[in-house]
């Protein structure tokens, strides 16, 4: 009898053992990817911080974009009166690189402080590496789920689409957007959530290829046919703001009434 239930065990192991393969891969992919990078997040005092000690980059700053690692998914946080402030679940996905979110179902997570299934809410991760000033060379990922953060990564997504577009096949070197660190806001309906929301901002100033060099192509429309790409090789130092009070977030149905920042100028590339 013993022998019996040792193979009987033996081969459920076994069976384990095979799958373990597949399942790990499925659960692997299910974790958020540990970078080592650190976050650059806009706050709600309208700055572009990176970093556990907020290191300040200013506004102009220019940041070069790692189109390739582009990532979209979504995130699920726990309740407000949870004791802590950490996702219970993160999907994320390389959009450019054909990856589908829509194509992954979203698990049911509950929060064991109320007892109830929480909702997931979409996000964007945007790698890029520090272009000018101060702390030029270093890498960090633009990461949150703000509304306003989302609606400048759409946008971004839809200025990447409209330049490789343009490109012929042999021609997709410049397809790395290099951006200037911007901020907008609107003054919200609700004076509830303060006088002005902060929106964040990345301008693309000019395209580069995978090591860094730049489109010389590239030009303002509006500067005539010799115009050169305005890229600055030092940004001033950072200089810390006085902090204001936080505003409550814009609920998702909130539209802007005044908008802080002009639409920029088009940008075409050189035939």
């Amino acid at each position: 009898m013993s022998n019996e239930v040792t193979t009987t065990q033996n081969s459920h192991v076994m069976a384990a053992l095979r799958s373990l393969k597949t399942n790990a891969a499925k659960v692997a992919a299910r974790l958020p990817e540990n970078t080592g990078k650190p976050y650059l997040r806009f706050t709600k005092n309208g700055e572009w911080v990176f970093g556990s000690d907020d290191n300040l980059l200013p506004f102009g700053t220019q940041v070069i974009l790692n189109t390739l690692e582009v990532q979209e998914g979504f995130i699920c946080w726990p309740h407000e009166d949870a004791p802590e402030r950490k996702p219970l679940g993160e999907r994320l996905f390389r959009v450019l690189q054909g990856e589908d979110p829509a194509a992954h179902p979203l698990d049911r997570i509950t929060d064991p402080t109320v007892g109830g299934v929480m909702p997931w809410r979409r996000q964007g991760q945007i790698p890029l590496k520090v272009f000018s000033g101060k702390y030029a060379g270093n890498e960090m990922n633009a990461k949150q789920d703000s509304n306003g953060f989302m609606q400048m990564y759409d946008a971004l997504i839809r200025d990447i689409s409209a330049h490789v577009a343009l490109l012929a096949d042999d021609d997709m070197d410049y397809v790395y957007p290099i951006c200037e660190l911007r901020g907008g806001g609107y003054a919200p309906k609700k004076k509830s959530y303060g006088k002005w929301i902060h929106t964040p901002t990345l301008l693309i100033v000019g395209w580069a290829d995978k090591n860094g060099n730049i489109d010389p192509g590239y030009e303002d429309e509006d500067d005539g046919e010799d115009a050169k790409p305005k890229l600055t090789k030092a940004a001033p130092e950072p200089t810390r703001r006085a902090q204001a009070p936080e505003p409550d977030p814009e609920p998702e149905d909130a539209t802007p009434e005044v908008a802080d920042e002009a639409p920029p100028a088009r940008r075409r590339r050189r035939a």
